[in-house]
This record gives structure tokens, C-alpha cells and sequence, in this order.
């Protein structure tokens, strides 16, 4: 069940402009009772992750001890609370039929030395496009690691860090994302995807395209800004029973963060629970911005009603 948020104290933001831009300064005497409420949830928050992955390696450890195969997962419309789902996948019927009870008493038995409630033990079996992979698969999948290792090789002596890499089996094109600054990598880039290139070709005869590139500035800020907007969507569903969704844009800029809620529109209540939410966000990305040493930037939060109109 999610926790209703208490009357929060609004904070005074820095306004930008009319158009509600917002930095992390505050100069609210409120805000730092509103910190505090914000810091001991997020903590209750990271308590209850640590407990239900706790509880995941366990049972894992268990089930393979005891002989059973299947993929365990854990997820919930409002993870880490509200209702959990353990879902554990088996790869056949028969399977299921001779082993399910036995599965159960395993679960339930682990579950006796965890805090952990309301949760729901389905056991199914693999959908068919996740069933045991055929030969050519697996060879496929061997040739991939193979390539990823012959680039990783290339980039590490030159010490360059791969980011992501994507392989098109289908277009023969393989993209590398680095970290670093694109400037070093200009004096390198055309070498180092010639030899990954001429490597793969002469192991496997396959002619892929090679493109390396640095990760752009949007992917950048993507990644650094990833934590805050698991926290902004962590700590909302927690704490409003009316939040529906959640969205980030980067474009057009400043960032614009949208909490999308339940709320009807023209309604005074409204207004003030969306102002609510939205001092809720400020203080999110102030305790976050802070923890991660991120740099000052401009953002936007929207709160959309039900209709996905602005209220704030």
C-alpha cells in the first residue's frame, strides 16, 4: 500500500522565469524539515531494496542447492513496495507439475525469515520465445562475447573504456560507445575500427561495419541524471496514492521532469496537492543533485492531471 504523504511545507523556489524554470537553490526555512522527511523516506526506501534483494540471493542460492532449475525475478507496479510479485519460470509443463509443491514449501520457508508480506508466488512456464535456446543461438551468442572481447582488447590498450556496444547481425554493423573525451579518440578512431574490423573478419569472415564513437552530451546527462529519476519515481509512488506516471525530457530545454497524476482539473485541491508534489520533486533532486556532485542545471516540473494538463 502506498504511504499518503503528510502536509508538506512548501519551499520557496528560485524562480527562472514566468515559465516555472527551477535551479537546487531553496530559501525556504521550512525546507529543511521537508529534507529531512524526504532523507528518512529515501532511506526506509533503500532499507526495503537491500531487504527484498537479500531475500532474491537467498532464495536463489536455495533453489539451486535444492536442485531446481528456473529464472526467479521480483517486480511490482510499486517496487520496492506495495505488492511484490516472485515469478519462477520453468521451462516445461511437466516440470512445473512435478516440482511446483516442492518450489512453494522452498519459498515459503525462506520467506519465514524475511519481513516481507504482501507477495505473490507465480510459477509458470517460459513463454516459447524464451525457451531453451537452439545450437545456432548459442553459437551466435558465443561469436558475440568473441567480438566483444577482440574490441575490448583493441580499446583497452589504447585506454579507452567501452560504454555500450550494439551488434547488427542483420546490417553487419557493430557501435561502440566510449567514455572519454572525444577529442583523444579522433587520432585513434580510424585505426582502432580498422583493426577490430580486419580481427573479427579474419576469425569469423564477416564483413561488419565498425563505428566508435563517444557517448553525446544528451547520453551523458542521461546517465548522470538516471539515479534522481529512479528516486523522484521511487519516493512519488510511495508517498501519492494519486501519482499514474512519470516522463523526463531533456528537449526542449531546461529538463522537464512530469509527474502525471490522478487529479481532476479546476479544482483548488488539486492545485495545492500538485504544489505539494512538486516542492516533494524540488527536494528530491536537491538531496540527489547533492549526493551525486551533480553540476547546476535548469529544470521544469510539470504536474499533469488527469486530463494531462498542467497544474502547477
Amino acid at each position: 500500500m502506498k504511504r499518503t504523504c503528510l502536509t508538506l511545507t512548501f519551499l520557496i523556489f528560485a524562480i527562472l522565469s514566468s515559465f516555472g524554470v527551477l535551479f537546487y537553490t531553496t530559501g525556504s526555512a521550512n525546507a529543511d524539515s521537508l529534507t529531512d522527511k524526504i532523507k528518512e523516506s529515501m532511506e526506509e526506501t533503500e532499507e526495503r531494496k537491500q531487504l527484498l534483494e537479500q531475500f532474491n540471493l537467498e532464495l536463489n542460492n536455495r533453489f539451486k542447492e535444492s536442485g531446481f532449475k528456473g529464472d526467479i525475478s521480483i517486480s511490482g507496479e510499486d517496487f520496492p513496495f506495495g505488492k511484490i510479485n516472485l515469478n519462477i519460470a520453468v521451462n516445461d509443463n511437466n516440470y512445473k507439475k512435478a516440482n511446483e509443491k516442492q518450489i512453494r514449501k522452498l519459498i515459503e520457508k525462506v520467506l519465514s525469515d524475511y519481513d516481507i508480506n504482501d507477495i505473490e508466488i507465480n510459477i509458470k512456464v517460459h513463454e516459447s520465445a524464451s525457451a531453451e535456446r537452439t545450437e545456432e543461438e548459442k553459437k551466435q551468442a558465443e561469436q558475440f562475447d568473441d567480438i566483444f572481447t577482440i574490441a575490448e582488447k583493441e580499446l583497452t590498450n589504447k585506454n579507452y573504456l567501452i560504454a555500450t556496444m550494439g551488434i547488427d547481425s542483420q546490417a553487419l554493423h557493430i557501435e561502440i560507445k566510449i567514455t572519454g573525451n572525444n577529442n583523444s579518440l579522433k587520432q585513434d578512431k580510424e585505426m582502432l575500427e580498422k583493426r577490430i574490423h580486419d580481427q573479427i573478419f579474419s576469425k569469423y569472415q564477416i564483413d561488419y561495419t565498425i563505428t566508435i564513437n563517444t557517448k553525446s552530451d544528451e547520453e551523458i546527462r542521461e546517465e548522470k541524471w538516471h539515479p534522481i529519476f529512479t528516486t523522484i519515481r521511487e519516493e512519488m509512488n510511495k508517498q501519492f496514492d494519486e501519482v499514474t506516471g512519470f516522463a523526463h525530457s531533456f528537449q526542449p530545454k531546461p529538463l522537464q521532469i512530469i509527474i502525471k497524476t490522478s487529479l481532476p482539473s479546476g479544482n483548488q485541491e488539486s492545485k495545492k496537492l500538485a504544489g505539494n508534489m512538486e516542492a516533494y520533486v524540488h527536494g528530491i533532486i536537491k538531496i540527489k543533485s547533492g549526493e551525486a556532485s551533480l553540476e547546476k542545471e535548469a529544470y521544469r516540473i510539470i504536474i499533469k492531471n488527469k486530463d494531462q494538463e498542467k497544474l502547477n
